[in-house]
């Protein structure tokens, strides 16, 4: 019975299994299948290649894709590092390196701390009236109300933005206002910021847009709290 098995369709692909399941457990293991010419069902003709053990992420090589990036990031060096262009002065690469994780906060709170003061000489410097005064001309009633609204958006959703809360709102909502600034108010003045053109809107405008895009990041409280829109 046991020899009728093992010549049998089941017993050849219990065999299979049994090799499948021994490389798995011993890479050094291999097994080979050899047919049994003439029995109907067996293996006709083909001798099954040595199975050895495969794991995800094995190369052709067999190697592990873990081995490889482990070589790569041999002497202290990322994968990510490996691939980045190489500077022309290495000395360099340790004045900025320290601080690249920091650039896009950092560049975040700029473009926060900027907007800032705009919002804040129109909640608490009288800036409100000459800004009602623009608002009315594009139609919007009433002026003052949409004027603290501007002024409520640029000071604390710029302080907002510079610690990086509620980030994609608040920066949707300032691209709202700069393209309404850029579209509707400034642009018969042109591109130049002295002579009375867009050219700072239109900047903090395409900033706020990649933030929206990009979101508070690592160093944001976005991040600590765990929630973002």
């Amino acid at each position: 019975m046991p020899e009728k098995m093992a010549r049998s369709p089941l017993g050849s692909h219990l065999r299979l299994a049994s090799v499948l399941q021994e490389g798995q457990k011993n890479p050094e293991y291999s097994g080979q299948i050899v047919s049994h010419q003439g029995d109907p069902g067996s293996i006709r003709d083909q001798a099954v290649p040595q199975v050895h053990r495969t794991r995800l992420g094995a190369n052709i090589f067999g190697k592990p894709a873990v081995r490889r990036l482990a070589q790569l990031g041999r002497g202290g060096m990322s994968l990510q590092q490996t691939s980045a262009p190489q500077p022309m002065v290495p000395a360099l690469r340790a004045l900025y390196q320290p601080f690249a994780p920091y650039a896009y906060a950092f560049m975040r709170f700029c473009v926060g701390a900027t907007i800032v003061p705009h919002g804040y000489t129109k909640l608490f410097q009288g800036a409100v009236a000459p800004a009602a005064g623009m608002i009315s001309k594009l139609g919007l009633e009433p002026a003052v109300a949409w004027a603290y609204f501007v002024g409520g958006v640029e000071f604390f959703g710029g302080i907002l933005l510079a610690i990086g809360l509620l980030t994609r709102l608040v920066a949707a909502m300032l691209v709202v206002e700069f393209a309404v600034i850029v579209f509707a108010v400034k642009s018969a003045a042109g591109f130049f910021a002295f002579k009375g053109g867009f050219e700072l809107e239109l900047l903090l405008g395409l900033l706020c847009l990649a933030i929206f895009f990009k979101g508070g990041g690592r160093l944001s409280v976005d991040h600590a709290i765990g929630k973002e829109l």
